[in-house]
């Protein structure tokens, strides 16, 4: 066998969580059940429940995930001098931060159910940071603007299900949110 018929086995905690935020996406949050969940792996939900005890410790697994994500892309850009920071590549690489993630992004954004509310001051402060990194550390009301306008262009082009006829993949997508986010700054490629 090659090596490129060779997959990598998924576990099954790493399977209910990606069917998870599936059918979060299609059904809601709150339309999505555990016997939803078992049906579409093809698991009881007993085996479901070994590894997860309630459909919100789903969600607040799949939001953590995502969190540490977000805080090492965010920490990988502060550890660089400021002079070292290329706005145009912290747009490229959230844009395809947000893309990878973009169905537990659409569940914070849309979804989110009130008991998962209480990680919101950390969300905020990731988003804070980006926002600095974007605009500078000290921002006028413009910049500030500008870097929100940014990251939500950002968020906006990539949540909902690709618009047909618009771009026909998902890189000229990003290319596409990149520059008109670029624009929000008023930078170039070269800023």
């Amino acid at each position: 066998m090659s090596k490129a018929q060779i997959k990598t086995p998924v576990s099954t905690r790493d399977a209910i969580l990606a069917s998870a935020a599936e059918l979060f996406v299609e059904k809601g949050f709150s339309g999505t059940s555990m016997s939803d969940l078992a049906e579409k792996l093809g698991l009881s939900k007993a085996a479901i429940y070994h590894h997860f005890e309630s459909k919100e410790n789903i969600l607040r697994e799949l939001v953590k995930s995502t969190q540490v994500d977000l805080e090492k892309f965010v920490s990988h850009f502060e550890s660089l001098s400021p002079s070292k920071v290329n706005r145009i590549e912290v747009l490229q690489t959230f844009a395809e931060f947000v893309f990878s993630h973009r169905k537990v992004v659409r569940l914070v954004l849309s979804e989110m159910p009130a008991e998962m509310r209480i990680h919101k001051p950390n969300r905020h402060q990731l988003m804070r940071r980006l926002q600095r990194l974007l605009g500078g550390e000290v921002q006028s009301a413009e910049e500030e603007m500008r870097a929100r306008v940014a990251i939500g262009i950002i968020f906006t082009g990539l949540i909902p299900p690709p618009y047909e006829g618009i771009v026909n993949n998902n890189e000229s997508m990003i290319d596409l949110l990149v520059s008109i986010a670029s624009d929000a700054l008023a930078i170039t490629a070269k800023s």
